[in-house]
């Protein structure tokens, strides 16, 4: 996996029981052949499309905790973006020969707003509009694996994206 290059921003952790991986408040997206990588937890755009969530660092993925489920061969002609939406949906766009469309999309949609993709200690991964667990609507979720990850109260939720922070190819920084 050493063709993972990471997002150099700072964090900002809270206690509870998940990470918040992308938010349309901060960094709204990743793009192909970058992850995020923040204690414990990697976010990983895959050249062929595929946006999974991890546990353990860039140089050691131990467990697979989520994917989108969508690939397809790399290409030299195709490039992957996943973004996080005002709306509350989480999309991953294909441009292909400068054509871009979606290549997944999750299925619900929400008002126009400030919104969390999340992943929890028990492996569920969502869409939420607040970090704060009990003030939180689920806007949409998937079933993860939990493998890996830590019981609260130790599992931490962190804000991985921030706004107006640059992606520094070749550079690697960890987060815990």
């Amino acid at each position: 996996f050493s063709w993972l290059a990471l997002f150099s921003s700072p964090t900002h952790a809270q206690a509870c029981t998940s990470k918040v991986l992308m938010s349309t408040k901060t960094f709204p997206q990743i793009q192909q052949g970058r992850s995020v990588e923040y204690g414990g937890i990697v976010l990983a755009q895959q050249f062929g499309g595929n946006l999974q969530v991890y546990t353990g660092s860039n140089g050691n993925l131990t467990c697979l905790i989520w994917e989108s489920g969508k690939s397809e061969l790399p290409s030299n002609r195709s490039s992957f973006v996943s973004t996080i939406r005002p709306t509350g949906t989480l999309e991953t766009t294909s441009v292909h020969n400068g054509t871009s469309s979606t290549f997944f999309t999750t299925s619900r949609t929400a008002p126009n707003g400030t919104y969390y993709f999340i992943v929890n200690c028990d492996g569920v991964v969502g869409i939420y509009n607040s970090t704060t667990p009990s003030a939180a609507t689920a806007i949409w979720q998937s079933r993860g694996n939990e493998c890996g990850l830590t019981p609260p109260p130790a599992c931490k939720r962190t804000v991985l994206m921030k706004n107006n922070q640059n992606v520094l190819v070749n550079q690697s920084r960890t987060y815990g």
